[in-house]
């Protein structure tokens, strides 16, 4: 199973090209605090959380635990 640190660089990634972070948090369903506090803070990102994350970015939740997906995904739309 992926580390907390290897998933906040594929949560970061994604959320770092955001124009507007506090609506795309909303958006998600959460608030920029709570994501704030999963990629800075160590607080644990839930999976229903990382499901929604995943459904926004349009990006399966696999990208979150395997590298070569990411990899691929990465230089996509966001």
């Amino acid at each position: 199973f992926p580390s907390h640190d290897s998933i906040c660089v594929f949560i970061k990634a994604l959320f770092e090209k955001s124009k507007d972070k506090y609506a795309d948090a909303r958006e998600i369903g959460t608030t920029y605090q709570t994501i704030y506090n999963i990629l800075y803070k160590g607080s644990n990102c839930k999976v229903d959380l990382l499901k929604k994350i995943a459904d926004f970015y349009k990006v399966p939740i696999g990208y979150f635990f395997d590298e070569e997906l990411n990899k691929t995904i990465i230089s996509g739309p966001y």
